[in-house]
């Protein structure tokens, strides 16, 4: 018998709630009844049993005090490496992607075991840390949020849960002005207000491309169609006609165009529906069971140091810094040959 627990941060509970419950519900179906969910503001407030394995959730927790034969496992939801095309980019976006790599870098000397949300994140980790990397599945329970709402019974058009950006704010206010009711965008779980919407927007924070799962998955979870900016690796996670995608330019007038096609808001429901519960859901309980089987394996003991050292040696000066663990492999060697062109310029 393991003694596992789930660690997560009471800030972070409040944003992705539903996905911690769905992570907690496998964590018990492979370790067993007894595994304890703790939500707490440090990780050493958690009063859980030494020799015990401890999953964390949270990007704000301080690095803590590692307990006699406790094994420790990381659950990053942080975009901590650019994929794609970096001049895709914002300043902003490259602020927020190297403020939350330094925050997961920061911690890892405390960990065993890296579990990371976005594919092709995980295998730019897993080539350059130490640290064993696996990647992880987003799940929420179909029925979390109780008997489904008819689309056209919905109090909301568009549902966006999430920090309110100017960026996302010209969008909201669009949609507000094309006549669209928008649900709360805060103080709320996005599964929750999603089943309540007829349709769930999903708008970058910055300029880039990246791919914000939870919000995607946790409201096809619940029924409710799905349009987005693009995002890299989005056909990787799901068949491309699951959601509608498109520019920043043209997301509010594709989201207009979908909320007065009831008949198509209700055939990309059942689409969703059919893939995430018999396709998607399958495969991710797998996928826990698959990491719940390689962690009882693991060892507990002092963790390598999380960066090799080449990627440590020579750094670049901060304001011109482009580092290679921000970059997919041919991004990284493309904004090399451009940076040493510059140099000699």
């Amino acid at each position: 018998m393991y003694n596992a627990c789930l660690v997560i941060q009471k800030v972070s509970f409040d944003h992705i709630a539903h996905v911690v419950r769905f992570v907690h519900a496998t964590l018990t179906a492979n370790f067993g009844a007894d595994t304890a969910l703790y939500v707490c503001d440090e990780i050493d407030q958690a009063d859980h049993p030494d020799n015990a394995i401890v999953f964390v959730i949270g990007e704000g927790f301080a690095r803590h005090r590692r307990r006699r034969g406790c094994l420790y496992v990381y659950l990053n939801f942080s975009v901590v490496a650019v994929m794609g095309n970096p001049l895709r980019v914002s300043k902003e976006g490259w602020s927020a992607i190297r403020r939350k790599r330094r925050m997961l870098m920061d911690k890892l000397a405390g960990y065993d075991l890296l579990l990371d949300y976005f594919a092709p994140q995980t295998r730019v980790l897993q080539r350059h840390l130490r640290l064993p990397v696996l990647g992880f599945g987003i799940g929420v329970s179909p029925n979390v949020t109780g008997p489904a709402i008819a689309l056209a019974d919905r109090p909301y058009n568009v549902c966006f849960v999430g920090q309110m950006t100017p960026r996302r704010l010209r969008i909201i206010e669009d949609l507000r002005r094309r006549g669209l009711r928008m649900s709360p965008h805060s103080g709320i779980a996005l599964e929750e207000v999603a089943a309540q919407s007829q349709c769930c927007i999903n708008i970058h924070a910055h300029r880039s491309n990246h791919l914000e799962t939870p919000r995607i998955i946790g409201a096809l979870a619940v029924g409710t169609p799905v349009v987005t900016e693009k995002c890299y690796g989005l056909q990787g996670l799901l068949p491309s006609d699951l959601v509608k995608t498109a520019r920043l330019v043209r997301l509010a007038e594709i989201t207009q165009d979908i909320c007065s096609n009831l008949d198509e808001l209700q055939a990309q429901q059942a689409l969703a529906q059919h893939w995430y519960r018999q396709t998607y859901l399958p495969q991710c309980r797998r996928n826990w069971s698959d990491i719940c089987d390689h962690v009882k394996s693991l060892t507990p003991g002092t963790a390598l140091p999380p960066v090799l050292p080449e990627i440590n040696r020579n750094p670049r000066p901060a304001d011109t810094s482009v580092p290679r663990l921000l970059l997919s492999g041919r991004t990284a060697r493309w904004v090399a040959r451009r940076h040493c062109r510059s140099c000699h310029r």
